[in-house]
């Protein structure tokens, strides 16, 4: 498989419309540059860090893929780990990628069907226990433990990144991968 040659399928779109809840499922949503999903509760110019510590904000959304949320799941002793759960924005599908969280390197570009950069990766998203809290709340007849998520997800949690310019994703819009 060429990496020059990567298509990825938008699966999933969730936002997350109240503080501290799984996010919600939805067919399309609004990216801003310098700002990112509109509607989403930790958009803006800035965020504040766990620290914190006010900071540009980098973060306009988050993806990932569902092979690495299904080992994560398998990790944990879980049948499924849904996106909304742990605040993921985008879910793609993309059978080529065998690893997507270490594919999507810092600085990659995500074509639309014209051909223009709408999104950047800036980062792998670090896996946190206030994730695998929200997993086992979500399946409290299974006793899970939380604490598992961060080493179970580490390098598989997905990437985050920024809109670089004004667009709408919807459900199964494709992108094509190009990287730096």
């Amino acid at each position: 498989m060429h990496l020059d040659n990567i298509t990825l399928t938008v699966v999933a779109l969730n936002m997350s419309k109240v503080r501290g809840e799984i996010s919600v499922p939805v067919s399309e949503i609004q990216l801003v540059p310098d700002y990112g999903i509109v509607g989403n509760t930790n958009m803006g110019k800035t965020r504040v860090r766990s620290t914190g510590a006010v900071v540009t904000n980098i973060r306009h959304f988050t993806a990932v893929h569902p092979r690495e949320l299904g080992e994560v799941a398998d990790a944990m002793g879980v049948p499924i780990i849904d996106p909304r759960w742990i605040k993921a924005n985008i879910c793609f599908a993309c059978p080529e990628i065998e690893n997507f969280t270490k594919t999507l390197v810092e600085g990659t570009q995500l074509l639309d069907t014209e051909g223009r950069s709408v999104l950047e990766i800036k980062g792998k998203t670090i896996p946190c226990l206030k994730s695998g809290q929200r997993i086992a709340a979500q399946l409290p007849h299974l006793s899970v433990k939380a604490q598992l998520f961060p080493k179970a997800a580490h390098g598989r949690r997905g990437v985050f990144g920024i809109a670089l310019e004004e667009f709408t994703i919807r459900l199964y819009d494709t992108f094509t991968v190009r990287f730096p």
